[in-house]
């Protein structure tokens, strides 16, 4: 059942910026780890930088499944121990994390849920496969905490080109009402917004609210899979957002 996890944050915060992590991949030969750990000293060094985990950080090959089991660089379990070291440094930052259909394998085939342990060793919050996050801070004028909802999964599209993967991140605007939704699985970031209007039947009046569609990135270097298949290659910069504590706000930057 789909709830809602309040992260209340400090009433002094001007502004957050909210990033998603997803797709590491890490045991794929292909991870690249310079290019996250780079990314990784940006969030520490920002005090007011927070994370949601969504999914396919281990690769998980097994012998079923697509990926190279026999080009795999650590078991599952080497894979479960350098994410930990990877994350433990921002691990006050994570707001909540969500399975990947990678780390799905694992359960699958031996009831092993990967994620939550992760998340158990990070001390952080572990959602499974979706999550709907209420995040309040700052304060505005009229004395009020700033809220925005986020909701979070992995995804499942197989889409190759831009458009396809446009339409299935705007269809989780179908699923619930929410200010920001994050969205894994294509490797490719897009950001996406539109109005969306909420009808207010005590004062017959309209809403307008913003919806602000995230499709994040993936840390990984050309090859393998999506080579062998014919998938474009995808771009390595990960959407940021800023979320403002003194009036409501998001802007998406790279």
């Amino acid at each position: 059942t789909l709830k809602i996890h309040h992260v209340e944050l400090s009433e002094e915060l001007e502004y957050i910026y909210l990033v998603g992590i997803s797709d590491l991949h890490i045991g794929d030969p292909l991870f690249d780890t310079k290019y996250f750990l780079t990314y990784r000293r940006w969030i520490e060094s920002t005090p007011n930088c927070y994370v949601i985990l969504n999914g396919d950080l281990l690769n998980t090959a097994i012998k079923n499944s697509v990926s190279d089991v026999y080009g795999e660089t650590l078991t599952p379990q080497k894979q479960l121990d350098v994410a930990t070291k990877l994350l433990l440094p921002i691990k006050d930052r994570i707001l909540t994390a969500n399975d990947g259909n990678h780390e799905r394998r694992i359960y699958k085939e031996v009831g092993l849920n990967l994620s939550a342990i992760l998340a158990d060793k990070l001390g952080c919050h572990y959602s499974g496969d979706e999550a709907y996050l209420k995040i309040t801070l700052g304060k505005g004028s009229n004395g009020k905490r700033i809220a925005y909802t986020v909701y979070a999964t992995h995804g499942w599209s197989s889409a190759r080109t831009t458009g396809s993967k446009m339409n299935t991140l705007e269809s989780l605007g179908n699923i619930v009402l929410a200010n920001i939704y994050f969205i894994s699985h294509t490797h490719t970031p897009l950001v996406h917004k539109r109005p969306f209007f909420i009808p207010d039947i005590y004062n017959n009046n309209l809403i307008e609210v913003e919806q602000n569609f995230i499709n994040t990135n993936a840390f990984m270097f050309r090859g393998g899979y999506a080579a062998a298949k014919g998938y474009p290659h995808s771009c390595k910069t990960v959407p940021r957002l800023l979320l403002g504590g003194r009036e409501k706000k998001i802007e998406v930057t790279f």
